[in-house]
């Protein structure tokens, strides 16, 4: 299973790319959010891209979830999660100055059994300024809004996946 991240920004029609792989998850799209304000972070660079893929940019993962008008054909996928978890991490456009709570939207989907999605951002050192919880995906794209509350400065996302 593997996960297949498509865009992160805001808004959007999402439609599903075809994909050949089974046991990854696939998610497409990632919001932050602050309250009712509408202030976007999204992908400025790769951090830690190990076993991730991208479409059509196989070198610099973030440039397929970072455009402003949603891709159908652009997008990250996770390695198969029965044998390796490792994490995505890129650093964001601007930094996260306000400790607080945001809503973090990720369009997501799984492509075989049962898996999860957790969201942390992170300063420049990778230390957690705070973490989603587990976030249950479907065999759709559907965008799930999650929860982080922030304690510091972030500089990051970071998206963990495992298999249920």
């Amino acid at each position: 299973m593997s996960i297949g991240l498509y865009n992160i920004q805001t808004g959007g029609v999402y439609r599903e790319p075809v994909f050949g792989h089974r046991d990854r998850y696939l998610p497409r799209r990632i919001t932050v959010l602050l309250g009712t304000n509408v202030t976007i972070w999204r992908p400025a660079s790769d951090v830690l891209v190990t076993s991730w893929t991208g479409t059509p940019n196989a070198s610099n993962l973030y440039a397929n979830i970072n455009e402003e008008v949603l891709s159908n054909t652009s997008y990250i996928q996770s390695p198969d999660v029965t044998s390796n978890t490792n994490p995505v991490v890129f650093a964001l456009t601007n930094s996260i100055d306000t400790a607080g709570s945001y809503v973090v939207k990720v369009t997501a989907k799984k492509t075989d059994t049962a898996g999860q999605l957790k969201i942390t951002l992170e300063n420049d050192s990778s230390t957690s300024m705070g973490s989603s919880s587990w976030q249950t995906l479907t065999n759709s794209w559907v965008e799930y809004p999650i929860a982080v509350t922030t304690t510091g400065r972030a500089t990051r996302v970071r998206v963990e996946i495992q298999n249920v």
